[in-house]
């Protein structure tokens, strides 16, 4: 699915449904569960009164109720905490990284990068379409993707702008 401006969605987990699930097998049963407490707290309450069944009842449909209603709630906010955790590729371009192999100039081979994806440190193969070899250690900026393990990288332009000024000096 596609958006405005190039942005592209993926799916990354279960989907939430919105709205509440009120009918699913956990709901159910709370509600179950809680319609029996609450009409027996209803029936302890009224005793021998002639409403002691119709106030059990009450209550435990009232009981009932809440623990469908705060059941398909839980279990709809945990829904949205769920993350499948798949690295993708697509994620690392705008991302800086260093050169692990040595990436000779214009795309004439493949080196290796080193790259903070997704809160962790993925290693892709790696093209660049500079003039020059980046040698291992270079800062490279990822600006796009060649293949499923492989991205195009550029010298990253702070650090170039940070060494030439450093040079200067």
């Amino acid at each position: 699915m596609s958006g405005h401006h190039g942005l592209h969605l993926t799916h990354t987990g279960h989907e939430v449904e919105e709205g509440l699930q009120l009918f699913s097998v956990r709901s159910l049963c709370a509600g179950l569960g809680f319609f029996g407490v609450g009409g027996l707290a209803g029936l302890s309450l009224a005793g021998s009164s002639p409403f002691g069944i119709a106030l059990a009842l009450l209550l435990g449909m009232a009981l009932g109720t809440a623990a469908m209603v705060a059941v398909a709630a839980a279990v709809r906010a945990m829904l949205r905490f769920e993350d499948d955790g798949t690295v993708r590729i697509e994620s690392a371009v705008g991302i800086s990284g260093d050169v692990y192999l040595t990436i000779p100039a214009d795309r004439s081979g493949m080196g290796k990068v080193h790259v903070p994806v997704q809160n962790r440190i993925v290693e892709y193969q790696a093209v660049t379409t500079h003039r020059d070899t980046l040698p291992t250690g270079a800062r490279v900026l990822i600006v796009d993707v060649a293949g499923p393990d492989t991205v195009v990288v550029v010298p990253d332009p702070l650090t170039a702008t940070r060494e030439v000024s450093h040079a200067g000096h």
